[in-house]
């Protein structure tokens, strides 16, 4: 558990915490949230520098630090 956190970004890391990288359609099914909710945990956990954003385009997968 990361201090400062809300309980959907929790759940967003715990999910990542599974495989090494994932796409966002992948993070989508895997927590149920939708398209632009997980975009915008994403970025909120990237400024925070606990994931980070690697590939372009369609090959774009988040990991974790």
């Amino acid at each position: 558990t990361v201090k400062g956190l809300t309980a959907d970004e929790e759940s967003l890391l715990e999910q990542m915490q599974s495989y090494r990288s994932y796409t966002r359609n992948q993070l989508d099914v895997a927590t149920g949230f939708d398209k632009n909710k997980t975009i915008r945990l994403l970025r909120y956990l990237q400024a925070k520098g606990l994931v980070r954003k690697v590939g372009q385009g369609r090959s774009t997968h988040d990991q974790l630090n």
